[in-house]
């Protein structure tokens, strides 16, 4: 399984009364928040599917055929 990094990133926030209200990103970083978002994402599934009961590749075909 490949390793995550986790990216740096350089966010602007938008303060009104001394609070942060938004987080500004440029796209660089954007991009980078996605990508680690869809890698966690393949290796939530890939956890979930190690649990999953496994069939002999026999097995699928032999589905495959009858569902014709």
């Amino acid at each position: 399984m490949k390793t995550l990094t986790i990216p740096k990133l350089s966010p602007s926030f938008i303060v009104k009364n001394q609070k942060r209200e938004a987080v500004v990103l440029s796209p660089k970083d954007y991009q980078a928040i996605v990508e680690l978002l869809e890698e966690l994402k393949d290796h939530l599934d890939f956890e979930r599917r190690k649990k999953e009961r496994q069939r002999a590749f026999r097995e699928f075909l032999r589905e495959l055929k009858t569902t014709d």
